[in-house]
């Protein structure tokens, strides 16, 4: 690409890509030096914009990115149903309106992990507008109602609700737009919330547990269902030398078909625990139960992550080096912003590291 850009040293796509595989390889100040070049030429160029605002996240430069990072909303949802019926009421101004009856509605941002993520800043919203509605993923409604004490909560495949909010002239403010508004500095991270966990299912789990009180409970997950997140997966067998401690008891997070492996090998038995009577991936708030009652988790970038770190529990996060996601930034040295007891451990692109992170993980348990 660079002797393509010295024959034709004005080319801004050239510039675009090349700023790309620099994001890919996590050269953050490259990427960004190529994404401003790109943006000389073409600076109202969305995708340039967008790119250049995941940059700017990973740098941890919330002023800049926040107000580009909207630009997600358009390029990601062009062919999304709901989007499509409330795009001419979307609000997308850099302020907020002081009037506590504003018309307000959240919608949800992409899966139920970034639903929980960005509910983190569901309580600065909801001291300026009360009145307010929040559509969500209906596993997570109950939680939601109970933590916010909040009821105007309402199921994201409401179709009719939102028709009739419309008609009502509310607008409509996707969840991560909030981070422009409330999360611009380090301190505005400091305003944490901790789900309300349903007890009676926290008192059943509880008691099943109690035969291994003398250990150290410890939830792990290893494998992403997802073709395109594949990459964040690693091997039950890496966890070889953390089952070698008598004094851990690993408890099973993981849902599909990569649970299966527990029971392929007699190397995991006593050493890792199945609640079969649990559904992981329907029942999110016996999971929320589940890892409230353990000591620490262990797992990929996935929902463990994010219900881990709102419980306030110590979370220890394996994940490629140049994931995009916000969570993740190698600038902030394997810590995390948004969950302060979140410990992050890098993956190079071959993995073949593995064992060195594995052994820091055994080193800070």
């Amino acid at each position: 690409m660079y002797n393509a850009l010295a024959l034709d040293n004005k080319n801004h796509f050239i510039m675009y890509n090349l700023a790309n595989a620099y994001k890919d390889i996590d050269e953050l100040e490259k990427a960004e030096e190529f994404y401003n070049k790109a943006l000389k030429f073409n600076p109202k160029n969305q995708h340039y914009l967008f790119n250049k605002s995941l940059v700017l996240l990973k740098k941890r430069n919330y002023v800049k990115a926040w107000p580009l990072y909207d630009l997600r909303i358009g390029l990601r949802n062009k062919n999304d149903k709901i989007f499509n019926l409330i795009k001419k009421n979307i609000y997308l101004s850099n302020k907020l309106p002081n009037n506590k009856n504003y018309k307000f509605c959240i919608m949800p941002e992409q899966g139920i992990g970034d639903q929980l993520l960005f509910s983190t800043m569901y309580n600065d919203f909801l001291k300026r507008y009360p009145k307010a509605f929040i559509f969500t993923d209906k596993r997570l409604r109950n939680t939601f109602q109970n933590t916010f004490k909040f009821n105007n909560f309402v199921n994201q495949e409401n179709i009719g609700k939102i028709k009739e909010l419309i008609k009502n002239k509310y607008k409509f403010l996707y969840a991560a737009s909030l981070g422009k508004f409330f999360r611009n500095n380090i301190k505005d991270f400091s305003n944490a919330i901790k789900l309300k966990v349903n007890i009676n299912i926290k008192n059943k789990i509880k008691k099943k547990l109690e035969k291994y009180k003398k250990k150290q409970l410890i939830g792990i997950s290893w494998y992403s269902e997802s073709k395109s997140l594949n990459s964040k997966s690693i091997n039950l067998n890496d966890f070889n030398k953390l089952f070698q401690n008598n004094n851990y008891l690993f408890i099973n997070l993981q849902y599909g078909s990569a649970a299966n492996e527990i029971n392929k090998s007699k190397k995991f038995k006593n050493k890792i625990v199945n609640f079969n009577e649990i559904d992981i991936y329907n029942d999110i708030e016996s999971l929320i139960a589940l890892i409230d009652c353990l000591d620490s988790i262990i797992t990929i970038d996935n929902i463990n992550v994010q219900i881990a770190g709102l419980l306030g529990k110590k979370t220890f996060v394996i994940t490629p080096y140049n994931n995009e996601y916000i969570l993740y930034s190698r600038s902030n040295f394997g810590n995390c912003d948004w969950y302060p007891l979140n410990k992050i451990y890098y993956l190079n692109m071959n993995k073949t590291n593995i064992n060195k992170e594995f052994n820091k993980i055994l080193r800070d348990l």
